[in-house]
């Protein structure tokens, strides 16, 4: 890294330089960009893979992106306890702070002059999180941007019983009604979920110990069980 001091003879042709960077490499760094979102777009995971060699000069293969739990755990055991303990309490204080602040009414419709008015909240099918990770490391930004809600176990339905595993965000288990059991696949993103069953299409939110949302049109909710 190049420090220059205030004294230094050529301190103000390098601070003039310095603010004018971004305004001469503006169009540039936007026409790069848009050239990387095509090309991703259109070769997905392998042109990732491609450009993860290019930029970090890492070689890493699509089947490999996810961080496997073995890696998770062997990270988690070289941080100091000290660590573990403020990473845990700061992803508790999010949760917290997240889930009172997320609006409570889903959907609501009103009639005014003939005019039907309304707004219906619903999940996104997926979001992508930007993490720094060159120089340094910044584990705020995953806490702050994926904490996840946790759904994993068995959650009563007014018709049925659904059971759930969680991997991270991703989500799978089955769907009880009666004696027809269908597989469900989802994920979550924050404490919105979504997922499948069959064919119906799932989304909502997650609160605590309970969930709901909507279903091709209909309502739905789930309480955790024994709760």
């Amino acid at each position: 890294m190049r420090i220059v001091s205030a004294s230094d003879r050529g301190f103000k042709d390098a601070v003039r330089k310095v603010t004018a960077r971004s305004n001469l490499q503006a169009g540039q760094v936007e026409s790069a960009v848009r050239t990387i979102l095509k090309a991703v777009e259109r070769g997905g995971d392998a042109a990732v893979s491609r450009y993860t060699r290019k930029f970090d000069r890492v070689s890493l293969k699509p089947a490999h992106f996810r961080v496997n739990p073995e890696q998770v755990r062997e990270a988690y055991y070289k941080i100091r306890k000290e660590e573990g303990d403020a990473l845990r309490y700061a992803a508790h204080r999010i949760a917290a702070f997240h889930d009172r602040q997320k609006p409570r009414t889903q959907t609501w419709m009103c009639q005014e002059g003939g005019i039907t008015l309304g707004q219906s909240i619903l999940p996104l099918d997926s979001v992508g999180l930007y993490v720094p990770g060159g120089k340094a490391v910044y584990p705020s930004s995953v806490l702050m941007s994926a904490v996840p809600a946790k759904v994993a176990g068995t959650w009563k339905l007014p018709q049925g019983e659904m059971t759930l595993k969680q991997t991270f965000q991703m989500i799978s288990g089955t769907l009880k009604r009666g004696n027809v059991v269908t597989p469900v696949t989802g994920k979550l993103n924050g404490d919105e979920i979504s997922f499948s069953a069959g064919e119906a299409q799932y989304r909502g939110h997650v609160s605590g110990n309970s969930m709901e949302g909507s279903a091709g049109g209909n309502k739905w909710s789930a309480t955790r069980a024994g709760k």
